[in-house]
């Protein structure tokens, strides 16, 4: 009995750990006086196709949870929607935009990209867009 509570646990804090996560960070540039802005989501896919869990996208007003079961929101798209949203909160426009996707395989082998055990079955994927305010 005392056991499976551990085991319990140990899921749902294992759940918690490889959910996603949607942010957008900002900072202003000393040097140009703009407002620099980093949009990113992560989250997990089966097989590289089937969409587990990622960061919840959607509006933080109209949204009940920070990740988003069986949906993908890990999309360039999304990110695009999330830094327009925050520039017109500030009444601003986007310039410099630059994106980066990132895919892994979950236990590769460092330095080889060999999976272990077998290829594809848990996959990561992130994506990052980042520009300027003016």
């Amino acid at each position: 009995m005392h056991m499976s509570k551990i085991i319990t646990g140990l899921l749902f804090s294992t759940f918690f750990a490889l959910s996603g996560c949607f942010s957008i960070d900002s900072h202003v540039l000393h040097s140009t006086g703009r407002e620099h802005v980093l949009v990113s989501n992560y989250g997990w896919t089966l097989f590289h196709t089937i969409p587990l869990i990622s960061g919840n996208a959607t509006p933080e007003d109209e949204r009940l949870f920070p990740f988003a079961l069986f949906r993908d929101d890990v999309t360039i798209d999304k990110a695009q929607e999330g830094l327009a949203r925050y520039a017109r909160a500030r009444k601003k426009k986007t310039s410099t935009l630059v994106y980066r996707n990132d895919d892994k395989v979950l236990m590769s082998i460092p330095g080889l990209n060999i999976p272990v055990p077998i290829p594809y079955i848990l996959c990561y994927h992130e994506v990052q867009l980042s520009g300027e305010l003016e």
